[in-house]
């Protein structure tokens, strides 16, 4: 157990970087898709 904490201790920030890279991508892909929806006469 103390060998995974440091483990994650020393991956924790990658994961988090990985994390908000992906949810802004996801973000700006659902946002993309709304507008265009939104925007569109049909």
């Amino acid at each position: 157990m103390k060998n995974f904490y440091s483990w994650y201790k020393k991956h924790i920030t990658t994961a988090i970087f990985i994390g908000l890279i992906l949810g802004i991508f996801t973000g700006l892909f659902l946002a993309g898709r709304s507008n265009r929806y939104l925007l569109s006469p049909v």
